[in-house]
């Protein structure tokens, strides 16, 4: 019982470590570097129509969880999306209040650098996205951690 209860919380503590890290403006060998070394829980999902669409895709073991990484024309990440069990709810927005400035409901900002990062949680019926996006946010500072 207790092997499990480790497991488990390595396991949490490894799903929630994808939104603490903003991969935004990453080069695609980047992201999938940091996906294979740091998100070990996650598997590389191919499909047809991926390389055309410049996306990876990225499923838990569980299935409960699966993360979009989306090009430019220079291999560049413009959009992360991280769409989850509505079970990951609390843990998730606990997560980004801890992260990030909250700047609305379901709003929080980022700043690295000169650069400004929106992150948005919606509520899609049957499940929850996040939305991880450069550009313009209602204010600029980020929140200590």
């Amino acid at each position: 019982m207790k092997v499990l209860t480790v497991i488990a919380m390595a396991i949490s503590l490894n799903l929630t470590y994808a939104e603490s890290q903003n991969l935004v403006g990453r080069s695609r060998d980047e992201v999938a570097s940091y996906m294979s070394e740091k998100m070990y829980d996650f598997s590389l999902q191919r499909y047809r129509g991926s390389e055309e669409l410049s996306l990876l895709r990225y499923v838990d073991r569980g299935e409960r969880q699966t993360i979009l990484f989306f090009f430019d024309d220079k291999e560049r990440c413009l959009e992360v999306r991280l769409i989850f069990d509505r079970a990951f709810y609390r843990e998730k927005v606990s997560r980004l209040d801890s992260l990030y400035r909250r700047i609305g409901e379901n709003e929080w900002a980022e700043t690295r650098g000169e650069e400004r990062y929106s992150i948005t949680l919606s509520d899609d019926q049957f499940y929850y996205t996040i939305r991880f996006r450069r550009g313009e946010v209602k204010g600029t500072e980020q929140k200590k951690i």
